[in-house]
Protein backbone atom coordinates (compact mmCIF):
# COMPACT_ATOMS: atom_id res chain seq x y z
CA UNK A 1 0.00 0.00 0.00
CA UNK A 2 2.67 2.27 0.82
CA UNK A 3 4.54 1.62 -2.03
CA UNK A 4 1.52 1.87 -4.25
CA UNK A 5 0.30 5.22 -2.98
CA UNK A 6 3.90 6.66 -3.13
CA UNK A 7 3.84 5.78 -7.09
CA UNK A 8 1.18 7.24 -7.97
CA UNK A 9 1.32 10.60 -10.22
CA UNK A 10 1.04 12.92 -6.85
CA UNK A 11 2.10 10.98 -4.26
CA UNK A 12 0.80 10.87 -1.01
CA UNK A 13 1.78 9.54 2.17
CA UNK A 14 0.33 6.47 4.23
CA UNK A 15 -0.28 7.32 7.99
CA UNK A 16 -1.77 5.02 10.18
CA UNK A 17 -3.98 4.46 13.13
CA UNK A 18 -1.65 2.85 15.39
CA UNK A 19 -1.64 2.99 19.62
CA UNK A 20 1.11 0.80 20.76
CA UNK A 21 -1.07 0.04 23.80
CA UNK A 22 1.04 -1.96 26.91
CA UNK A 23 3.39 -3.54 23.75
CA UNK A 24 6.87 -2.53 24.09
CA UNK A 25 8.49 -0.13 21.55
CA UNK A 26 11.56 -2.24 20.72
CA UNK A 27 8.85 -4.76 19.68
CA UNK A 28 9.36 -6.31 15.99
CA UNK A 29 5.99 -6.02 15.01
CA UNK A 30 5.71 -2.89 15.92
CA UNK A 31 8.51 -1.76 14.08
CA UNK A 32 7.74 -3.65 11.00
CA UNK A 33 4.15 -1.85 11.27
CA UNK A 34 6.17 1.45 11.70
CA UNK A 35 8.77 0.47 8.63
CA UNK A 36 5.71 0.66 6.06
CA UNK A 37 4.16 3.87 7.13
CA UNK A 38 4.93 7.18 6.43
CA UNK A 39 3.35 8.14 9.77
CA UNK A 40 1.69 7.30 12.84
CA UNK A 41 -1.74 8.80 14.38
CA UNK A 42 -1.78 7.59 17.72
CA UNK A 43 -5.81 8.63 18.98
CA UNK A 44 -4.94 6.82 22.25
CA UNK A 45 -2.13 9.79 23.45
CA UNK A 46 -1.68 9.86 27.05
CA UNK A 47 -5.49 9.00 28.24
CA UNK A 48 -5.54 5.71 26.81
CA UNK A 49 -8.48 7.20 24.41
CA UNK A 50 -10.20 9.27 27.19
CA UNK A 51 -10.44 5.66 29.21
CA UNK A 52 -7.89 6.82 32.22
CA UNK A 53 -4.42 7.71 31.91
CA UNK A 54 -1.32 5.95 30.19
CA UNK A 55 1.21 5.77 33.72
CA UNK A 56 4.33 4.40 34.83
CA UNK A 57 6.64 2.29 32.41
CA UNK A 58 4.01 2.56 29.76
CA UNK A 59 3.98 6.55 29.82
CA UNK A 60 7.70 5.78 29.44
CA UNK A 61 7.19 3.27 26.51
CA UNK A 62 4.84 5.95 24.70
CA UNK A 63 7.48 8.79 25.08
CA UNK A 64 10.09 6.23 23.77
CA UNK A 65 7.89 5.13 20.92
CA UNK A 66 7.11 8.80 19.63
CA UNK A 67 10.46 9.47 19.45
CA UNK A 68 11.16 6.62 17.12
CA UNK A 69 9.07 6.80 14.93
CA UNK A 70 10.42 10.76 14.42
CA UNK A 71 13.74 9.58 14.32
CA UNK A 72 12.89 7.19 11.49
CA UNK A 73 11.71 10.96 9.78
CA UNK A 74 8.03 9.86 9.85
CA UNK A 75 5.62 12.03 11.55
CA UNK A 76 3.24 11.55 14.92
CA UNK A 77 0.27 12.91 15.21
CA UNK A 78 -0.85 12.28 19.08
CA UNK A 79 -4.42 12.84 19.89
CA UNK A 80 -5.51 12.89 23.69
CA UNK A 81 -9.08 12.92 24.85
CA UNK A 82 -10.83 13.20 27.99
CA UNK A 83 -14.86 13.23 28.98
CA UNK A 84 -14.05 16.69 29.91
CA UNK A 85 -10.82 18.82 29.34
CA UNK A 86 -10.06 20.53 32.63
CA UNK A 87 -6.58 22.76 33.11
CA UNK A 88 -4.50 19.61 34.86
CA UNK A 89 -5.74 17.04 31.77
CA UNK A 90 -4.30 19.60 29.79
CA UNK A 91 -1.15 20.30 31.90
CA UNK A 92 -0.96 16.25 31.83
CA UNK A 93 -1.26 16.05 28.25
CA UNK A 94 0.89 19.09 27.16
CA UNK A 95 3.97 18.30 29.30
CA UNK A 96 3.52 14.92 28.11
CA UNK A 97 3.98 15.65 24.36
CA UNK A 98 6.32 18.02 25.20
CA UNK A 99 9.10 14.99 26.33
CA UNK A 100 8.68 13.02 23.24
CA UNK A 101 8.22 16.67 21.00
CA UNK A 102 10.75 16.45 17.81
CA UNK A 103 10.12 18.79 14.28
CA UNK A 104 7.61 15.73 13.27
CA UNK A 105 5.08 15.91 15.82
CA UNK A 106 1.85 17.62 16.78
CA UNK A 107 -0.87 16.75 20.09
CA UNK A 108 -4.58 17.34 19.38
CA UNK A 109 -6.30 17.36 23.11
CA UNK A 110 -10.15 17.08 22.70
CA UNK A 111 -13.19 16.21 24.21
CA UNK A 112 -14.70 12.43 23.84
CA UNK A 113 -17.34 14.29 21.85
CA UNK A 114 -15.44 17.46 20.24
CA UNK A 115 -13.05 14.83 18.57
CA UNK A 116 -12.22 16.61 15.28
CA UNK A 117 -13.69 20.08 16.03
CA UNK A 118 -10.80 23.07 16.00
CA UNK A 119 -10.39 23.67 19.65
CA UNK A 120 -7.34 26.57 20.34
CA UNK A 121 -6.48 26.04 23.68
CA UNK A 122 -4.34 29.58 24.65
CA UNK A 123 -1.91 26.79 26.54
CA UNK A 124 -0.80 25.25 22.71
CA UNK A 125 0.82 28.84 22.67
CA UNK A 126 3.15 29.03 25.24
CA UNK A 127 6.45 30.17 24.11
CA UNK A 128 8.33 27.66 25.95
CA UNK A 129 10.92 27.92 22.64
CA UNK A 130 13.23 24.77 21.33
CA UNK A 131 14.43 21.78 23.57
CA UNK A 132 18.01 22.03 25.08
CA UNK A 133 18.17 18.09 25.62
CA UNK A 134 16.39 14.60 25.99
CA UNK A 135 14.10 14.07 28.94
CA UNK A 136 15.86 12.36 31.94
CA UNK A 137 14.80 11.36 35.20
CA UNK A 138 15.42 13.12 38.72
CA UNK A 139 13.60 13.27 42.11
CA UNK A 140 11.52 10.51 40.62
CA UNK A 141 9.47 12.44 37.76
CA UNK A 142 10.94 13.46 34.39
CA UNK A 143 12.36 16.58 33.17
CA UNK A 144 12.65 18.14 29.58
CA UNK A 145 14.17 21.36 29.45
CA UNK A 146 13.70 24.01 26.79
CA UNK A 147 15.10 27.21 25.70
CA UNK A 148 12.41 28.97 27.47
CA UNK A 149 10.91 26.73 29.74
CA UNK A 150 10.56 23.08 31.57
CA UNK A 151 8.22 20.69 31.03
CA UNK A 152 7.75 18.18 34.15
CA UNK A 153 6.13 15.18 34.22
CA UNK A 154 5.29 12.69 37.32
CA UNK A 155 3.60 9.40 35.41
CA UNK A 156 3.52 7.22 38.50
CA UNK A 157 0.07 5.80 38.78
CA UNK A 158 -0.03 6.32 43.05
CA UNK A 159 2.26 8.43 44.23
CA UNK A 160 2.99 12.39 45.10
CA UNK A 161 6.30 13.70 44.79
CA UNK A 162 8.04 17.45 46.08
CA UNK A 163 10.36 18.57 43.17
CA UNK A 164 12.97 21.63 44.04
CA UNK A 165 13.21 23.42 40.67
CA UNK A 166 16.95 24.70 39.88
CA UNK A 167 17.35 27.89 42.21
CA UNK A 168 19.13 30.03 39.63
CA UNK A 169 16.10 29.88 37.30
CA UNK A 170 13.10 31.35 37.94
CA UNK A 171 9.61 30.59 36.57
CA UNK A 172 5.83 31.03 36.25
CA UNK A 173 2.67 28.98 35.26
CA UNK A 174 1.01 28.84 31.87
CA UNK A 175 -1.24 31.75 33.74
CA UNK A 176 1.36 33.68 34.20
CA UNK A 177 1.54 33.26 38.02
CA UNK A 178 5.21 32.81 39.54
CA UNK A 179 6.27 29.44 40.73
CA UNK A 180 8.30 28.98 44.02
CA UNK A 181 11.23 26.81 44.22
CA UNK A 182 9.41 23.21 45.01
CA UNK A 183 6.21 21.82 43.20
CA UNK A 184 4.21 18.88 44.35
CA UNK A 185 3.38 16.58 41.14
CA UNK A 186 0.45 14.23 42.19
CA UNK A 187 0.16 11.04 40.54
CA UNK A 188 -0.17 11.29 36.59
CA UNK A 189 0.14 14.72 36.72
CA UNK A 190 1.92 17.41 34.24
CA UNK A 191 3.70 20.75 34.51
CA UNK A 192 4.72 22.89 32.14
CA UNK A 193 6.47 26.26 32.86
CA UNK A 194 8.15 29.20 31.59
CA UNK A 195 11.32 30.93 32.38
CA UNK A 196 10.60 34.67 33.76
CA UNK A 197 11.90 37.17 31.45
Amino acid sequence: MQEALHRLKHPLALTVNFTPGDSSPGDPQIQRLVNYTDGILDEGGFSNEGDGYVTDNHWVDRVTFMLSVQQQRKVYYLVTSYAAVNPAEIQWALASYLMGKGHMSSLFISTEHGYGADLPYNRYTAQIGSPLDAMYEAQHVYFRAFSHGLSIVNPSSTTSYSVALNPVSRYRDLNGKPVGQTVIMPPHSGLVLLTQP
